[in-house]
């Protein structure tokens, strides 16, 4: 479990390639979702698109177990970057298809 804080910590502090092998290999880590999913939160607002990109699509992995990434996703859904809302998109689907329907006012 110590390692995948480490990997975590990588993601949130690191240069760009170091924080998108981390993000990848926290995708890979579904049983430590707890731990995985802040980091990648922390990810989605990285200066590089390709790490912001990344990081929805490693949380789309972890399915409904990354519902607490719900509201950073639905920010992700108005990045600057077309890759970012796609990936967003697709990772919301996964977690939950209902988060991308408006709610009922």
């Amino acid at each position: 479990m110590n390692a995948v804080k480490a990997i975590g910590n990588l993601v949130e502090n690191t240069d760009y390639p170091e924080a998108i092998s981390a993000a990848e290999s926290l995708e890979r880590r579904t049983r430590f979702f707890g731990i995985c999913i802040p980091s990648l939160i922390d990810a989605l607002r990285d200066s590089s698109d390709f790490v912001r990109l990344t990081a929805a699509t490693a949380i789309g992995n972890f399915q409904a177990a990354g519902s607490n990434a719900i509201p950073a996703l639905l920010d992700a859904l108005s990045d600057s970057s077309s890759g970012v809302r796609g990936n967003a998109t697709n990772a919301l689907r996964r977690i939950s298809p209902n988060a991308l329907r408006p709610s009922a006012q």
